[in-house]
């Protein structure tokens, strides 16, 4: 394998791993619902829908990929920890940034479960983006 066909292997592994359903059996607790519209927020993302479409469900996700127009092409969730009252998922994303270059991250997001629930990616050494 060539140094592109590997980012192309790891994002058709991510997709197919999504498309086999990776949904998880959510409950009721904050982390459940953390993970359920973490879930949600990144489906509409990989769908191409804008980022304001997930206002219908009362979820608002800030992720500077989607903001700059990149693709999600794949995700997967790997686990989720309570940190200070809040829920911190670990995913692993693969994207297409608008040049068509992809691109493999493992990422954190912050989320707040409340009657709406806030999503926010967080970048190292900083807290949250």
């Amino acid at each position: 394998m060539n140094n592109r066909t590997i980012p192309t292997v790891v994002a058709i592994l991510l997709a197919a791993t999504m498309a086999a359903g990776c949904s998880a059996d959510y409950t009721s607790s904050a982390a459940g619902r953390a993970e359920e519209a973490l879930d949600i927020a990144l489906r509409t993302w990989h769908r191409g829908e804008a980022a304001k479409k997930l206002k219908e469900k009362s979820i608002e996700m800030i992720d500077p990929d989607w903001n700059l127009g990149s693709k999600l092409v794949g995700f997967l969730l790997a686990g989720t920890e309570t940190a200070g009252g809040k829920q911190r998922c670990t995913v692993s994303l693969a994207i297409q940034d608008g040049a068509g270059n992809p691109l493999d991250k493992a990422v954190t997001y912050e989320i707040t479960v409340q009657d709406k629930i806030f999503i926010r990616r967080v970048v190292p050494g900083t807290g949250v983006k």
